[in-house]
C-alpha cells in the first residue's frame, strides 16, 4: 500500500473517482505494483481522475582536480550497477541546494560547495517521473566513503561513454564545459 501515496487526485468530485479508488484498491490487494507496471498504470490514468507525482530530485556535478564525480548505484535499488551523478530526493519545504548537501553527506560521507544551478531534466522511467535538477559543486572533504553505492570514479567529460549511466543523468553532460 505505501506505493499509493505516489498518486493524488485531481478532483474528488467527479464520478470516475470511486471507479479509481475501487481499481485501485484491487490493484493493490492483488500484488499489482502499479508504479512498476505500466499497463496498469495507464488504465487507472484512463478509468480515473489519478496522476503521477513529479519527484523533485538533486544531482552534484562535483568537481576536483578538473575532474568530476559519478557514483554506480546500488545493486539492490532500481537501475542498480548504472552511474549516475550523486543526490537525491528534495525534502518537503527543503532548498534544492541544501537537498545537495544533504544527500552527499549521507550517501558519501563528504562535504560540498554548491556553486551554480546547471540545468534540468524531465525524464519518465517506467515506475516514476523525475525532475532531476543538477548543479555545480566543489568537493570540501579529503576522501568519500562510499554508503549507498556500490563504487564511484572521477572522470573527465571525455570518459563518460565508458560508464553506463541512468537516463535521467545522460543529459547533463550537453550542460558540462570541456575538459
Amino acid at each position: 500500500m505505501k506505493n499509493k501515496k505516489k498518486y493524488k487526485r485531481k478532483n474528488k468530485e467527479n464520478g470516475k473517482d470511486k471507479v479509481g479508488t475501487e481499481m485501485c484498491q484491487y490493484f493493490f490487494e492483488n500484488g499489482v505494483d502499479l508504479l512498476r507496471n505500466k499497463v496498469f498504470y495507464d488504465i487507472l490514468v484512463k478509468n480515473t481522475n489519478w496522476e503521477r507525482i513529479m519527484i523533485e530530485v538533486v544531482a552534484g556535478v562535483i568537481y576536483k582536480d578538473n575532474k568530476f564525480l559519478i557514483a554506480q548505484r546500488n545493486l539492490k535499488k532500481a537501475q542498480g550497477g548504472l552511474w549516475e551523478f550523486p543526490g537525491g530526493k528534495v525534502e518537503n519545504n527543503e532548498l534544492k541546494e541544501s537537498a545537495l548537501i544533504r544527500e552527499i553527506k549521507e550517501e558519501f560521507d563528504a562535504d560540498i560547495k554548491v556553486d551554480k544551478y546547471i540545468g534540468e531534466n524531465i525524464h519518465h522511467y517506467p515506475e516514476k517521473d523525475v525532475k532531476l535538477i543538477f548543479y555545480k559543486a566543489t568537493l570540501l572533504s579529503d576522501k568519500i566513503t562510499l554508503i549507498e553505492h556500490e563504487n564511484y570514479q572521477w572522470i573527465t567529460k571525455k570518459e563518460k561513454d565508458n560508464f553506463e549511466f541512468a537516463g535521467a543523468d545522460k543529459m547533463v553532460f550537453d550542460l558540462i564545459e570541456e575538459d
